[in-house]
């Protein structure tokens, strides 16, 4: 395997796993799960309307079904707390 393959394996396994997974942890641990959770909504949501918006990806029904059902479901984990 070349030697770049090797380090940018690495930066990504650094950067874009790592990185995340402790920045969360030590949200919960700060804010709590619940709180937690809703701030993280930003990102899938972002993710949806970034797509859409600049590589023209479809914005179906199953997109909006998947998305009311995990914003439903933190809901429900807020409320329920």
């Amino acid at each position: 395997m070349p030697e770049p393959v090797i380090w940018l394996s690495l930066l990504n396994a650094t950067l874009c796993t790592f990185a995340p997974v402790l920045m969360v942890m030590m949200a919960i641990e700060r804010v709590g799960a619940t709180l937690a959770a809703q701030a993280g909504m930003v990102g899938p949501l972002s993710t949806v309307l970034f797509g859409v918006w600049l590589l023209g990806e479809p914005f179906t029904g199953w997109v909006v079904v998947g998305t009311a059902l995990v914003l439903a479901g933190v809901g429900l984990l807020a409320k329920w707390r």
